[in-house]
């Protein structure tokens, strides 16, 4: 059961990076 943690890990990691690169697009469009 130790698994767990390191997958939730690294899927909150995953899920941070893909918000981020999809926030900056935005982010940068709505600025212009």
């Amino acid at each position: 059961m130790e698994t767990m943690p390191i997958l939730l890990k690294v899927l909150a990691e995953n899920l941070d990076n893909i918000i981020r690169s999809n926030l900056r697009p935005l982010l940068l469009a709505s600025m212009f």
